[in-house]
């Protein structure tokens, strides 16, 4: 009983394991594609302070962080005007409203898609932090693989 116990244990663990580390690889493919296409097709213009959205973000354990994120306003080459919330900033300070409109800001935004846009200059890629939670679960993986194995030859050597 025990090792049919230790079994099915791997083998969840295996399933959830390997299911969540095929959603990171997906993950982390659809950055780096969006990050090769800001290299590629990017268009770099002057970004315009134009207020503040209120937000709450809500945490770990459903702590919620509020707050006002910049708004932004930026023109594309063919002349449209989009309205952009810099989620990349984060929540801004007393500080930061008071440093943010003294700042030239440079948006990114896409060619062919122009209301795709960010700021580079506070961009953080999350690619680092997928790769490292993909490691973990990678490390659970083969915990449960070790558990199924564990279960199966301590049985075979039983009867």
């Amino acid at each position: 009983m025990k090792k049919l116990i230790f079994f099915i244990l791997g083998l969840l663990i295996f399933v959830v394991s390997v299911t969540s580390f095929v959603f990171l690889v997906k993950s982390i493919m659809a950055e780096v594609k969006l990050d090769e296409r800001f290299k590629d097709e990017g268009i770099q213009t002057k970004a315009t302070l134009i207020g503040y959205e209120y937000v709450e973000v809500t945490g770990k354990g459903g702590f919620v962080h509020s707050g006002d994120r910049p708004v932004l306003s930026y023109t594309t080459e063919t002349n449209t005007t989009y309205r952009y919330v810099a989620r990349e900033y984060g929540v801004v300070s007393v500080y930061g409203k008071s440093a943010l409109p003294k700042q030239e800001i440079r948006i990114t935004y896409l060619k062919y898609q122009p209301s795709v846009a960010r700021v580079s200059g506070w961009y953080h890629s999350p690619i680092v932090f997928l790769l490292v939670v993909d490691v973990v679960s990678l490390f659970f993986t083969v915990l449960s693989v070790w558990l199924m194995l564990a279960a199966v030859f301590s049985s075979s050597n039983a009867s």
